[in-house]
């Protein structure tokens, strides 16, 4: 999916049922709300890749264990900036 052709910024609150936001409130306490270096680009990818319901999972993943700023910008589409966080925060 090319990553222009979503609208930004993401209203992952707003995406997800509420079903879906349980299913990933749970995998957050199964993760102990946390992520390796490799853990967390391979959210990263799932959202690079995903279209616009799985970045909205991946966004309120991030948002729900506190990854906060790496969530803003992945809900902006600022893949750069997610990157250069990533790179920085977990190397």
């Amino acid at each position: 999916m090319d990553i222009k052709s979503i609208n930004y910024p993401i209203e992952y609150d707003r995406i997800l049922t509420e079903e879906e936001k349980d299913l990933v409130t749970d995998y957050s306490a199964y993760i102990s709300w946390g992520f390796s270096p490799e853990t967390i680009r391979a959210e990263f990818w799932h959202w690079k890749i995903g279209d616009l319901k799985a970045k909205a999972k991946v966004c309120y993943l991030l948002e729900d264990c506190n990854y906060h700023t790496l969530c803003g910008y992945l809900a902006n589409g600022e893949e750069q900036k997610a990157k250069e966080w990533i790179d920085k925060e977990m190397p």
